[in-house]
C-alpha cells in the first residue's frame, strides 16, 4: 500500500488582539476614526430574528489589532460607522456574509459595498467544499 502524504501543518500564533466595547456615541466616533485609517475592514454581525423581523444587535469590526464590538441595540445612530463602510475604497471582509451585508446596508442606510471579499465564497472557488464555517478554515489554513 503506498504511503499517504499529508501537507505539513503550519502553526501560527495569532497577533495579540484588543477588544473594545462601543456602546456610546463618543466611542463610536473614536472607533470609526481608527477604522477609517485602513482600506480593509473585517466585519461580522449578530442579529435577533423574531416576529418583528430581523434586528441588528451587534457589529464586530476590525482593521487591525483592535476589534470593536459595536452594540447596535444601545446606539440609535450608527452613521459614523456607515460613513467609513460607505467609502468607495473600503474593502469589506466577511465570512458567509450575505446576511451581514443585507443587515449592515439596511441599518446604516448605505449602498452595497463596492469591494467585498467573502472567505467562504473564496474557499468554495478553490476547493470542492462549498459551505464551511470560519473555524474550519482556520483549522485547515492556519
Amino acid at each position: 500500500m503506498p504511503a499517504r502524504h499529508t501537507a505539513p501543518r503550519v502553526s501560527l500564533r495569532a497577533p495579540e488582539l484588543t477588544f473594545e466595547l462601543v456602546s456610546d456615541p463618543e466611542a463610536l466616533v473614536r472607533a470609526a476614526a481608527e477604522l477609517a485609517e485602513k482600506d480593509v475592514v473585517y466585519l461580522d454581525t449578530e442579529f435577533d430574528s423574531g416576529r418583528e423581523g430581523v434586528r441588528l444587535s451587534l457589529v464586530q469590526a476590525s482593521a487591525g489589532r483592535t476589534v470593536y464590538i459595536v452594540d447596535a441595540l444601545a446606539l440609535a445612530d450608527l452613521s459614523p460607522l456607515g460613513r467609513v463602510l460607505a467609502r468607495p475604497g473600503t474593502t469589506w471582509v466577511l465570512h458567509a456574509g450575505l446576511q451581514d451585508v443585507a443587515l449592515l446596508t439596511a441599518r446604516l442606510g448605505i449602498a452595497r459595498p463596492l469591494r467585498l471579499f467573502d472567505t467562504q465564497v473564496a474557499w468554495a472557488l478553490v476547493t470542492v467544499e462549498h459551505s464551511t464555517c470560519l473555524s474550519y478554515l482556520n483549522y485547515r489554513l492556519l
